[in-house]
């Protein structure tokens, strides 16, 4: 189908390439993503089949704005202590993404997926066909740019999912779930407190576990043309750092799925639903207020930073103060941290494509 797998797996022997364009809304952070896949499957004995993705090329665009910086994030209190949970808003599968976006034509990559896959249960009557497949998924790079632009998680995360399907006649019918274990985040945040004994603090972030889950139907309508409908969707759960605004994600996608030859060409319209509101203007938290040094060239940040005792400075990481006092001059680059921001989520609709090839058996 088009996103819900069937229980299937190709017989020994036989390869199958295929290529993605899939374009999806996000959020909190109104985010619109294009990822552009390749993807390789190959049957191996019966029964068993492995498989590789990479997304060799990730688009982000942000149309809202981030209100605090993403990690990795120094956050220096000249007076009080280390700001409270929650402080920031965070899209878990892209930790390190900024509020610069990347184009389809920059080719910032996302991330591989090797796996394998095999089918259990062959349809029996009611019973469906059951299969189930494990897969590791890691960064395509660890450069903190690519990251910042929406590359992923930077980290490796294990995977493990399940399909069901049933055949009656033109019908099919499938179901997945399956469950996603992740990594935490390194590098993650620090508190720099100098107003109590300058003392240093790590603030690690942990990512939740996702559950996936997917309903898919196609009914083969005309010759070799299928219509196709599904619901997929995940969501977080299990213990994590709390986030002013978090969400999981849910879709419909409805498309036509054509066979011919060796080829199989695929298009579907993609469906957000359960949006973010667009417009609404939210609290930006414990640090509204502070001063962000971010976007200061590194020397000016130093030395700025040197006026007031501090000398921790880490290469790459963003980097707010709070208790700044009023009436000082700021660097070139510096800003206030807004009390408030506003939700910016419009359109809500994408294009999932897919071609591929099979040869063999």
């Amino acid at each position: 189908m088009l996103s819900v797998r069937e229980a299937g797996v190709l017989p020994p022997g036989t390869f199958e390439a295929s290529g993605w364009l899939d374009n999806y809304d996000r959020d909190p952070l109104g985010l619109d993503i294009v990822d552009g896949t390749v993807g390789l499957r190959l049957g191996v004995v019966t029964r068993l089949e492995v498989y590789f993705g990479y997304q060799i090329t990730r688009s982000v665009s942000s149309p809202g704005s981030h209100p605090v910086p993403s990690p990795p994030l120094d956050v220096v209190a000249l007076t009080g202590g280390a700001p409270a949970h929650p402080y920031r808003a965070m899209y878990w599968p892209m930790p390190y993404l900024s509020h610069h976006g990347a184009r389809v034509g920059d080719m910032v990559s996302g991330e591989y997926t090797v796996g394998a896959r095999t089918r259990l249960f062959e349809q029996r009557g009611a019973r469906p066909a059951f299969s189930v497949s494990a897969q590791l998924t890691g960064p395509g790079t660890t450069a903190r740019y690519d990251l910042s632009k929406g590359s992923g998680s930077g980290g490796v995360d294990f995977g493990l999912h399940a399909a069901a399907s049933w055949r009656h006649q033109r019908l099919r019918v499938a179901a997945n779930l399956g469950t996603t274990v992740t990594s935490g985040l390194d590098p993650s945040d620090r508190f720099i407190l100098v107003g109590d004994g300058h003392a240093v603090q790590e603030a690690p972030i942990v990512r939740p576990n996702f559950v996936h889950a997917g309903l898919g139907a196609r009914f083969r309508a005309w010759r070799r043309v299928w219509a196709v409908a599904e619901w997929s969707g995940w969501g977080p759960f299990g213990d994590r750092t709390p986030m002013q605004s978090e969400s999981g994600a849910s879709d419909l996608l409805a498309g036509v799925l054509v066979p011919a030859g060796n080829a199989t060409f695929a298009l579907g319209v993609r469906w957000h639903l359960r949006a973010q509101a667009h417009g609404l203007v939210l609290s930006t938290g414990p640090l509204a207020g502070a001063l962000d040094l971010s976007n200061v060239d590194a020397d000016a940040r130093a030395a700025f930073l040197d006026s007031f005792g501090v000398t921790e400075q880490r290469h790459g990481a963003n980097l707010v103060v709070t208790g700044f006092p009023a009436g000082v001059s700021l660097p070139d680059g510096a800003r206030y941290i807004d009390e408030t921001y506003e939700t910016a989520t419009q359109g809500n609709i994408g294009l999932a494509f897919r071609l591929s090839f099979r040869f063999g058996q």
